[in-house]
């Protein structure tokens, strides 16, 4: 009797000693974990949290693209993030890099399913896993900024249900889930930034959201299903420009069309269509986690977009390809191309922590009129540590503007300070960061001679280029507590 207690005792030890499996985190702000659906030009990340688990260099997301013959692809926890507990780091988790629809080439097109699940490296070399599969499905949402041929704006202020009327259409775009079946879109939340107000000149319940199936060839008359959106869905404010409704059970089948109308004005108003441009008054873009598609996929229905403008007769003046960002040195490096422009005065650059609060951060001078294709870079210098939104605010000449889709880019603290020179080579100035007050910064020529030497009054500090000859110098950073770091510095004239 007593031998067989010790054994009960020994197997209780070891169900509860036993590490919990790695997981993705799905919380709010915890990346494509807190999806159930994914838009195919839509970018995101991963937080992975290794839960129990001692020992770990890193964790990755396993992407398994499953449209028919299955691709697999693999993203590792940022580079900050190797040697992880190896080097003594107990954060209990760590994001990926974001994940790039591009890599998945044909596999990554709407309806295709696609399998996320972690796997683990340790210490030593051993790996583990795959741990906590989630379940995912790919769909395109494409705004369509045209008026289907054959439609009649009436303004008549009742989206009555005419074969002769359109009403005021101010916002159209596409859902296509591919081979996919019984879906439905749940939730659809917007704002107005034009010039007409929640409350003034537009009533609580001024839109609804018309749809049909998509021919390619359908024209809005008015007799198509509907649904009424509402400045006060879920007891939302009704003075903050937003409108929307949830719980919608709008049926999805192929490609759906819909229609976002406003159907009532306050009177005394004057009507958008006697403005000339609808963005003067009816601006529309899709607030954050502001679509949801059903049924549910792992307890989760939200749908991760990028594309914001749901703007119906203001296309991009610009037709922009490849607006992207990649992190080098704790600096996000913007880059886009464009292939045609149109009264194109410049575009400013702007940055959000939530995807919601812009604020400009720098601006590139536009190329007027011109079917060349031009390409445009810029550099943040500052990022915010963690996540960061970027978008295009494009300026016409004229005094109009519009803007681009939203990307992210996640940058995260270094765990050691790091000294970075940007950029490197320089030809016209360079700007070194990750100083602290009171550093001594020297630079020597490849002979060994001191050419500068000051101190630093605050976390970084900016030199010309004309002050130093053509050659290659290096840097060196004296901190307060005694460490140093050198870097090799090139100046190019």
């Amino acid at each position: 009797m007593k031998k067989y207690r010790i054994i009960v005792f020994c197997l209780l030890v070891n169900v509860i000693s036993k590490a919990q499996d790695p997981y993705i985190g799905v919380g709010s702000g915890q990346g494509i974990g807190q999806y159930a659906y994914i838009e195919k030009n839509a970018v995101s990340f991963a937080n992975l949290y290794r839960n129990t688990y001692n020992n770990v260099e890193y964790l990755a997301a396993r992407f398994w693209v499953d449209a028919g013959s299955g691709v697999e692809w693999i993203y590792y926890t940022n580079y900050d993030s190797n040697n992880w507990q190896c080097g003594g780091n107990n954060d209990i988790y760590k994001s990926t890099q974001n994940f790039d629809p591009s890599n998945f080439g044909s596999q990554w097109i709407a309806g295709a399913n696609v399998y996320v699940s972690v796997r683990s490296g340790y210490c030593g070399g051993a790996t583990g896993g795959p741990f906590n599969e989630r379940h995912f499905q790919i769909f395109d949402f494409e705004v369509k900024n045209d008026i289907p041929s054959g439609s009649v704006f009436d303004a008549d202020g009742n989206c009555s249900q005419t074969t002769t009327k359109g009403n005021n259409i101010v916002g159209s775009f596409t859902i296509d889930i591919g081979s996919l079946s019984s879906k439905t879109l749940e939730r659809l939340f917007f704002s107005n930034s034009g010039s007409f107000s929640e409350g003034v000149q537009i009533p609580n319940n001024g839109f609804k959201l018309f749809f049909e199936p998509s021919t390619g060839s359908e024209t809005f008359d008015g007799s198509e299903s509907s649904v009424q959106l509402y400045g006060d869905w879920g007891g939302n404010s009704t003075s903050n420009n937003e409108y929307g409704a949830d719980n919608m059970n709008i049926p999805l089948s192929g490609i759906t069309r819909f229609y976002v109308v406003l159907c009532d004005i306050v009177n005394g108003s004057v009507n958008p269509l006697s403005i000339g441009s609808f963005p003067d008054a009816v601006n529309l873009n899709i607030l954050n986690d502001g679509l949801s598609l059903g049924p549910s996929l792992d307890a989760k229905t939200l749908a991760r977009i990028n594309q914001t403008s749901l703007n119906l007769n203001s296309p991009f003046p610009v037709k922009l390809l490849n607006f992207k960002a990649n992190s080098e040195n704790q600096l996000a490096h913007l880059s886009w191309e464009t292939t045609e422009e149109t009264n194109n005065e410049s575009f400013e650059i702007q940055r959000s922590a939530n995807a919601i609060d812009f604020v400009t951060i720098g601006q590139l001078k536009g190329n007027g009129t011109t079917n060349v294709e031009k390409s445009y870079k810029f550099t943040d210098i500052s990022p915010i540590n963690g996540q960061n939104y970027y978008r295009l605010k494009q300026n016409d000449k004229d005094g109009k503007f519009e803007f681009s889709k939203i990307i992210s880019l996640k940058i995260n603290t270094l765990n050691e300070r790091q000294v970075i020179v940007f950029p490197n080579p320089s030809n016209n100035g360079f700007r070194v960061n990750n100083l602290a007050f009171g550093a001594s910064v020297s630079i020597m020529n490849v002979l060994g001679k001191k050419v500068l030497e000051t101190i630093a009054v605050k976390e970084f500090m900016e030199f010309k280029s004309e002050d130093f000859d053509s050659g290659t110098y290096f840097l060196n950073v004296k901190f307060p507590d005694g460490k140093q770091e050198t870097r090799k510095l090139i100046i190019e004239k």
